[in-house]
């Protein structure tokens, strides 16, 4: 897998409260990939809270305007909890169709406000694969 900077929506970001990833993505125009394009997130520091009740959800969103105004969803982890969102914790999955012109990273934060957790995300080609 290739982590290409330009596909790059956080690198390394400290989340502790729901927020949009620290950069975007303008595709130039709306449209999807020849080829249906992976989602890769990496927690880089694992994330804590008071409370291990606390959730992330990791998204990547669509949008026609940069202030992404109004979002679509084109790909959401679902909660994940937080005893699972340790450090080299992977998140992947293939990307919906129906991109637009900008994209960009989401993180959730569900039940409490975490203390501690950096993420970086990407848009991939292709991911990683473990083979029995």
């Amino acid at each position: 897998m290739i982590l290409d900077a330009l596909l790059r929506v956080s690198s390394e970001q400290a989340v502790t409260v729901s927020a949009a990833s620290t950069s975007s993505i303008d595709t130039k125009a709306a449209g999807d990939s020849y080829e249906g394009a992976f989602v890769y997130f990496k927690c880089d520091t694992a994330a804590a809270s008071g409370s291990s009740a606390s959730t992330v959800n990791f998204l990547i969103q669509t949008s026609a305007t940069s202030s992404f105004a109004s979002t679509t969803t084109l790909f959401d982890s679902g909660a994940i909890a937080e005893a699972s969102v340790v450090a080299g914790y992977e998140v992947n999955g293939r990307l919906a169709q129906g991109a637009l012109r900008y994209i960009r990273g989401y993180y959730t934060v569900g039940s409490q406000s975490l203390t501690a957790g950096a993420f970086s995300g990407y848009i991939v080609k292709d991911v990683a694969t473990v083979i029995d």
